[in-house]
Parts: structure tokens; sequence; C-alpha cells
């Protein structure tokens, strides 16, 4: 065996003979191979060289399913789609459809950035649990079991796997030592509300640009990200009574984004104080209750953009806002930019988003 493998019993993965349907699934373990932590050489492994291609894992569940994902589905079908594919960055879409009764394991070969479409509750390996939604990007490690329950009927998101070189880039400005073993220290960063929606135009114009844009692209977009992690305030360690309410809360809001509960309603469902939950959620999620709900609307009104939805009073209305005007103000004041004009954006090569950007940040020096 080389050197570079090791060997790991993984219930996630199966011989694909034994999967042929969640009714007919063998629950029999299976030995799954994959990159050690440690690099064989001095040169850090690509991500295409992550698994060997007669060692490709596939979940029966999946169309497309690339190797760096291993999925285990219960009662669910899991579709994942392959974006884009580089040395360092490998960019898929993921959509899991259970009726409501998703429970979806699964370990990723690669450091992933998850841009969630949906909500859903996520638990990792370490015991750690958090509501997953689009106002709110996901930093999960590799070679760690995480699973996925959505709130609704469907679960989706975007996934960034990047190589070791690229994290290590990434984090060493805030990082003086690095582990590759679990590098992420933070399980989640909620990142300028532009940010989100230049990942929006990135993912939506992936077709039409180039390798250089895109990845210009990625960059600049994660790197937003994890100076969010760490430039948020987190203050003292949260009690369990604290992370449970902010969590119900989260989750509350994310299920209810057209209603316009008040400081006390929010505190009874929490059951923490007015005072608490307003601290407790911002060290938490780093932003305001307010400032969440109108982040996640914002998020959720990209998503009827880019779905066909013409309307804008309608997209308002349905969002939990009195008007079109008062949509419009309060996602300029968000997001930077008027809804109609990111809506345009959406629809644009990724290569004039790119100019864009670059047209911005060199206006700002």
């Amino acid at each position: 065996m080389d050197a570079g493998w090791r060997s790991c019993r993984d219930a996630s993965a199966m011989p694909a003979a034994k999967l042929q349907s969640p009714s007919t699934m063998d629950n029999s373990m299976s030995t799954v191979r994959f990159r050690s932590f440690v690099p064989q050489s001095n040169r850090l492994p690509t991500l295409q060289s992550r698994f060997s291609p007669t060692h490709h894992v596939h979940s029966p569940f999946s169309h497309n399913s690339h190797p760096l994902t291993i999925v285990s589905a219960h009662n669910a079908r899991v579709m994942s789609s392959l974006l884009y594919e580089s040395d360092d960055v490998v960019i898929e879409s993921t959509h899991s459809d259970a009726g409501g009764h998703l429970s979806a394991s699964q370990t990723l070969l690669a450091h992933a950035f998850v841009f969630s479409r949906t909500i859903s509750k996520l638990e990792d390996g370490e015991g750690r649990s958090i509501t997953a939604n689009p106002a709110a990007v996901l930093m999960l490690n590799q070679n760690q079991r995480y699973t996925t329950r959505p709130t609704g009927e469907v679960d989706s998101s975007v996934r960034y796997l990047v190589s070791d070189t690229v994290l290590l880039q990434l984090l060493t400005p805030f990082e003086k030592n690095v582990s590759l073993y679990r590098p992420f220290r933070f399980l989640e960063a909620a990142p300028p509300a532009a940010t989100l929606i230049e990942e929006r135009v990135l993912a939506e114009g992936l077709a039409s640009g180039d390798q250089l844009d895109v990845e210009e692209a990625v960059f600049r977009i994660l790197a937003s990200v994890i100076r969010a992690a760490y430039g948020q305030k987190r203050g003292r360690m949260s009690t369990r009574r604290e992370i449970d309410g902010v969590e119900a809360v989260r989750e509350w809001i994310a299920r209810n984004p057209e209603a316009n509960p008040s400081l006390p309603d929010l505190s009874s469902i929490a059951g923490l104080t007015p005072m608490k939950l307003c601290r407790a959620f911002r060290q938490r999620t780093g932003l305001t209750l307010t400032r969440f709900r109108h982040v996640l609307r914002g998020c959720l009104a990209l998503d009827l953009m880019t779905s066909g939805a013409k309307d804008l009073l309608e997209i308002s209305l349905s969002l939990g806002y009195s008007s079109h005007s008062h949509f419009t103000y309060v996602f300029r004041r968000i997001f930077g930019e008027a809804p109609s004009a990111v809506r345009r954006r959406l629809t644009a090569p990724i290569e004039a988003a790119t100019a864009a950007a670059r047209s911005a940040a060199h206006a700002s020096r």
C-alpha cells in the first residue's frame, strides 16, 4: 500500500453493489482509503490528487458525485453536481430531498467552505451543533464527519473545497501555526453581506468564466469569510442554555423569515431575558437579531431573483416588508446596492462581476 494512504472504517462508504436503494441498504462496514493528514512530501497535495482514480467513492443516491465527498444518506436522495474543478479549488452544489425526514452523514476529504441555500441543523463529530442558514458560512475540516438534517423539505448548498496550499495562504495571516488536521477553529462566520452577493454572482456565472476569473473571485470571497471569522468578537464562553436559546431563535427566524416578532417574543422562544438573548446572539453569530433577519431575507430574495421571480413587489411582500420601497431601503442599507442592480448582476457574465469588483477595490484605495 502507498505510504501516502491509510485506512479507516467508515459506515458511510459501502460497496456500490450493495447500495441499490435505501430499502436494500447493507449496514455492514467497509474500508475507505484517504490521504493522510500529513503530506508525504514537501509539496502539499492538490485536490485532484486526494483520491486515486481507482478508489473513488460514490453515494448510490448521488448523481455526478465528486470523489471528495463521502455521503451516507438515510431515507434521502442526495444529489451533488460538480460546477468547477482545478488543482486547488473544487466547487460543487448539493441538494438533498427527503420529504423533511433527511438524515445525511458526510465526510469531506478536503477542507470546505459551505454556503447554505436552505435551513438545516448541522452536527459535527465534536458535539457542536448549529443552524446552517444562508446568512452564515460554514467552515468544515476534512476527514471529519458531519450530520445534516433540514428543517424543511430540502437541503441545498454550494461548497467550495480548497487544497491545503490555498487554506494555508488564507489562514497564515491569522494563525501562527496552522494544523492541517483541524485547521478551522470556528465552525461558522458571518461575512459582509456584499460577500454573500458576490458568491451568488460567482455561482450563477461559473459557466461563463475562465479559470483566472473564477479562482480570483473564489480567493477574494473566502478571504472575506476568514477575516469575518477572526474579526468577530466572541467574548466569554456561552453557557449551554445560551447556545441552545440562540439556536432556537435562529431556527425560528429562519423558518419564519416573513414574521416580525418582538424582542419579548424571541426571548420567550430562547428562554432567556431580552438582554441576555441580544448579547448571546451577537456573540455566537456575529450579527444582531435585526441584522440577521434582514441578511437572511436578502439572501432569500437572491434565491427568488435567480429562480425567475421578476416582480420585486411580490418578493418584498413575501419576505415581510410592507412595501417595495421599504424592501429596497433595507436591502440597500444591508447589501450596499439596490435589489434591481443585484438582479442584473446575477444574470451578468462572471467576467463583468469580476471587473466590477476590481474597479470597486481600486476606487476604495
